[in-house]
């Protein structure tokens, strides 16, 4: 299947998920791709400080209806982890470029959906791959 990105896709849960679900709801769903496959990753941080306060984790929205997203839970590991776990509302949520994206594209294996946003020449190109690449290292 496709996969989706967006610029700027940063939101937050609007309820708590527990280590079992396969919905989330966000408080904000407009930068996000209107429909899947694209990955995101959530992780809860201290509001004072912006300190993680949890580990993160990668999803795979597969499916998107106004405000809740359908995902398969745990796509890919973070620092060796691959596990679901229970994340309290508020916690952040991003839509992300991961590893196991690009390891795709590199093997020939990628389907590229729509990227929105404009990227106009390679300056663009660079700038929105640092961008993604920033909010990789906050969530990581």
């Amino acid at each position: 299947m496709t996969e989706q990105f967006s610029n700027g896709a940063i939101s937050s849960l609007s309820a708590a998920l527990t280590a079992n679900a396969n919905a989330l709801f966000v408080a904000n769903p407009i930068a996000f791709p209107t429909q899947g496959n694209f990955r995101i990753v959530v992780q809860s941080f201290d509001a004072t400080t912006q300190t993680p306060t949890s580990a993160a984790e990668i999803m795979l929205v597969t499916a998107v209806s106004g405000k809740q997203f359908t995902v398969t839970r745990a796509v890919e590991p973070i620092a060796g982890v691959q596990q679901a776990i229970a994340f309290a509302s508020g916690a952040q949520v991003a839509n992300i470029l991961t590893a196991g994206v690009m390891a795709n594209l590199s093997n020939g294996n990628a389907v590229w959906g729509n990227i929105t946003g404009n990227i106009n020449n390679q300056t663009d190109l660079q700038t929105e791959f640092n961008s993604l690449l920033a909010i990789s290292v906050a969530f990581s």
